[in-house]
């Protein structure tokens, strides 16, 4: 697909960002419906500062003819809901290195994540808990 649009590719992604995944996986999903879009974009795996230190992340990068634009709906996970979230500007503070992902392993996940959401009651994702419902 040549020349997306900002909007067009925040349309084509945000459907996702309610599964129940974090950064990794997410990354890996968003990943195979920009390429079944022709969408060409880079996987990228790197750090994000937080508080004293360095905690390891992935979202993806697409050129766009108006800039760059990070993907990424698990930043907030990390940094708090004051972090941007969703499809936004490049502002090269987060560096990291291009990876390629195995389909089979993406569509792994893919099926995993929607078996879960077929058990009674989900599988609840709360960051730092095992997913059980009493925690």
């Amino acid at each position: 697909m040549i020349g997306i649009t900002r909007k067009k590719l925040e349309d084509m992604t945000i459907l996702y960002s309610h599964l129940k995944l974090e950064c990794d996986g997410l990354t890996r999903i968003l990943h195979l419906v920009l390429a079944k879009n022709k969408v060409r974009h880079k996987c990228i795996k790197g750090w994000i500062p937080r508080n004293e230190g360095y905690i390891p992340h992935y979202w993806i990068e697409v050129k766009c003819p108006d800039g760059v634009f990070i993907v990424d709906y698990r930043r907030r996970m990390w940094l708090g809901m004051k972090s941007e979230h969703g499809v936004f500007p490049s502002d090269g503070k987060f560096e990291g290195n291009t990876i390629l992902l195995n389909d089979r392993d993406c569509y792994a996940i893919a099926a995993v994540n929607q078996l879960y959401q077929l058990l009674p009651g989900g599988m609840g994702y709360r960051h730092g808990t095992s997913g059980d419902s009493d925690n």
